[in-house]
């Protein structure tokens, strides 16, 4: 079985943990640190293309998309991971050599410092880098073996809608090619229809255009710096999901007016290959393929589901003739098939058949394209007749209907946004108050008496989505709660921020946590905050948070939260430098103090023990003492057993009484799901796998859970519930 090289993601981590990159002449470079977030999906998607490996040998391998279904939250992602692996599984000596050839994170190539791996394709790769020349500036390189007309045509593009380019070289002994870019963040549109489209339906506001590179963004601090840049559009903020699509239509409609005016056609046009920034601006990537509109196309190809017929018949039914002239409204089609599928989450004419040569495909894909698409009001009736008319003439198969130049289709979607769409959208209901009218300035001194206030049933519906775990809902009504006030109450960003985190969307809740813990000092928000800074990797900022009650009330007058607060503390301390264990141990003695039955307390205690392992300061027996009484005060779970298991295991390479122990813990932590890959890592363990009662165990013990990954953090963290957030917030407004 081919393994996966795995060196992205564990660089990735070393460097995100120390948070010590500096660009090499440059000490005063601020630190660049990855998010835990980014590396999470690293880890993830690497762990998926080993099973898709594996299934692959064994011949029993799905197509890839039906396989990445298996992954909602990053379907897009990975099946284009999975596209690459099999482009390259054909060449199994071109793909080593370029193994070799790539650059790796953390070492200098051509002037740049490689931070970290952004994107991967067959033949191509890009990298997150310091220019060291230029002070360590953000950059993003673009490398490839091949010598590409890329440069020469965006050199001669400007325009806030288009990536430029920076500078081109080569290294001399591989002669690999770098592109050099400016760092806009690594969030292209397919990355919007993966996490918009994750509950099978279009979202209802245009706020996830900026939540989704936002919470994407793989550089710590880099969405703050972006937004000062670049305010973001008041549609994306309070607008309606389609809207907000919309908007993004004229801006690439306006780019690539402006390309075919200079001559240039881009040939590629699809999600991944627009650039979404964190304030919601869409950017045109990869002219790798792009051409002369009057010398017609220098490199054949594309991307089948974008590709109207007109290429697909130069590229794939008559590349002999590929010299063409080359039409603009081809770029309009496949910016339609865009447009269509990030209104819908599907393509227009469907998935391209698997299994076929490159001739097959588009000749069957061309017969796919003679059936007529779903009509887009049917998928997603928000859409208006006259958009759905505009993209429905984008995707015209015969080229005379589609709109004559990209600037006619930018001008028809701006009408989007007039009184006459207003009108035509809201007609219905724009007659119905005018023959209320008069009834409703009759009611109006009446109704008033006994009307809720808006903000109150904003707020109500607000908690009430909340309690039934609906967070979009929930944002959407602290949103209308916020419009009503005409003000942020700490209710309003306690309760967004609370919806946000479980929503997926850490870095819009630390925002909102942040605000709120300016306005008050109460456990709950404070407590809220710590944890979500503490899951998004920022330790610190945790700790100072779960401290804040600790500060206000003291040890002497302890709450219920209080001892968890400790252990959170303690816990934090540890993840946030590991090298020194011990430094965390007193917030755990402090938790056990107020609380002597708090079974996580001593958990993480005998972890922190086990790793500063002293013979003469801290021998082994502090940390078994502490693990049994773990194991005594509650019941067990996979992590529990799992560090029972090692700490027996080191003690027994001193006195083998000791593997009676180890047996039975890891037993029981495979029986309640801990991976048996994962156990046989352990360096604990490590010394005892090779025997056969430790082979023999894993074999034979069948879990009574699903396996699941290790996960003491969220054990060892304070997370406070639905419940007591949403019986305060009612506290507030009622």
């Amino acid at each position: 079985m081919k393994e996966v090289d795995t060196v992205r993601a564990t660089q990735a981590a070393v460097q995100s943990v120390k948070s010590t990159w500096r660009a090499a002449p440059h000490d005063q470079q601020r630190p660049v640190a990855i998010s835990a977030e980014c590396l999470a999906k690293e880890k993830l998607l690497d762990e998926a293309l080993n099973k898709y490996c594996e299934l692959l040998d064994e011949g029993t391998a799905p197509p890839p998309k039906q396989f990445s279904e298996q992954y909602p939250n990053y379907r897009h992602s990975l099946c284009r991971l999975l596209d690459v692996e099999l482009a390259m599984a054909g060449e199994p000596e071109l793909e080593d050599a370029l193994e070799e050839a790539w650059p790796k994170p953390m070492q200098s190539f051509l002037g740049y410092e490689i931070i970290h791996e952004l994107g991967i394709g067959a033949f191509a790769r890009v990298y997150l880098a310091a220019e060291t020349a230029l002070g360590g500036r953000l950059v993003a390189i673009k490398v490839s073996p091949y010598a590409s007309d890329e440069a020469e045509t965006l050199a001669k593009l400007t325009h806030p809608n288009i990536v430029p380019i920076f500078s081109v070289q080569q290294e001399k002994e591989t002669e690999m090619t770098a592109v050099c870019m400016p760092y806009r963040g690594s969030t292209t549109l397919a990355d919007l229809l993966e996490s918009g489209f994750t509950e099978g339906r279009p979202p209802a506001s245009a706020r996830v255009i900026t939540q989704v590179p936002q919470d994407r963004e793989p550089v710590v601090g880099f969405v703050e710096r972006a937004l000062k840049e670049n305010k973001i559009d008041p549609i994306l903020k309070r607008g309606r999901y389609v809207d907000g699509i919309v908007r993004l239509g004229i801006q690439m409609a306006e780019a690539l007016a402006y390309t075919h005016e200079r001559g240039i056609l881009h040939r590629d046009l699809k999600l991944s290959n627009v650039l979404l920034t964190p304030a919601g601006i869409p950017m045109l990537l990869d002219f790798n393929l792009a051409s002369d509109i009057e010398s017609g196309a220098r490199r054949l190809g594309g991307t089948l589901p974008y590709m109207p017929p007109e290429q697909i018949r130069d590229a794939h039914l008559r590349p002999l003739q590929s010299d063409n002239p080359g039409d603009p409204r081809s770029d309009i089609f496949s910016l339609g098939v865009i447009l269509y599928e990030l209104l819908t989450g599907k393509l227009p004419f469907g998935d391209p058949p698997a299994s076929m040569s490159p001739s097959e495909a588009a000749t069957e894909y061309m017969k796919l394209q003679e059936r007529k698409p779903t009509p887009i009001a049917k998928l997603n009736p928000q859409v208006s007749p006259a958009l759905a008319k505009t993209i429905d003439r984008c995707l015209s198969l015969d080229i005379e209907k589609r709109p004559k130049s990209a600037a006619d289709l930018a001008k028809r979607l701006r009408r989007q946004f007039g009184w006459g769409a207003w009108l035509n959208r809201y007609r219905v209901l724009f007659l119905v108050l005018v023959a209320v009218a008069m009834l409703a300035a009759a009611n109006r001194i009446r109704a008033s008496l006994d009307r809720v206030p808006d903000y109150e049933r904003h707020m109500e519906a607000a908690v009430t989505a909340l309690e039934a775990e609906d967070f979009e809902n929930a944002i959407r009504y602290f949103d209308k709660a916020e419009e009503a006030e005409g003000r942020e109450t700490v209710s309003i960003l306690f309760g967004r921020g609370y919806a946000s985190q479980h929503a997926g969307k850490l870095r819009t809740a630390l925002d909102e946590f942040k605000k709120a813990c300016k306005l008050t000092s109460n456990p709950l928000v404070t407590d809220c905050y710590a944890y979500t800074a503490a899951v998004g990797g920022e330790r610190h900022s945790a700790i100072g948070h779960y401290q804040r009650p600790l500060q206000h009330r003291g040890v002497d007058n302890p709450d219920s939260n209080t001892a968890m607060r400790f252990v959170s503390c303690g816990y934090c301390k540890f993840t946030h430098n590991r090298e020194k264990p011990s430094t965390a141990i007193p917030y755990l003695t402090k938790a056990i103090e107020v609380d002597p039955k708090l079974q996580i307390a001593f958990h993480v205690r005998a972890e922190l023990k086990l790793e500063s392992l002293d013979p003469e300061r801290r021998p082994i027996e502090d940390a078994i003492a502490d693990i049994e009484d773990a194991v005594r005060l509650g019941s067990g779970y996979g992590e529990l057993h799992c560090d029972a298991a090692r700490i027996y295991a080191v003690a027994a390479i001193n006195d083998s009484a000791y593997l009676t122990k180890v047996k039975e813990h890891l037993r029981g932590a495979l029986m309640l799901g801990m991976s048996p890959i994962y156990l046989k890592a352990r360096v604990e363990l490590r010394p005892w796998r090779d025997e056969s009662w430790f082979v023999e165990t894993l074999d034979l013990t069948r879990p009574t859970s699903a396996t699941r990954p290790y996960s003491l953090g969220r054990r060892a963290l304070l997370e406070r519930s639905i419940p007591e957030v949403t019986r305060w917030l009612r506290g507030t407004f009622e």
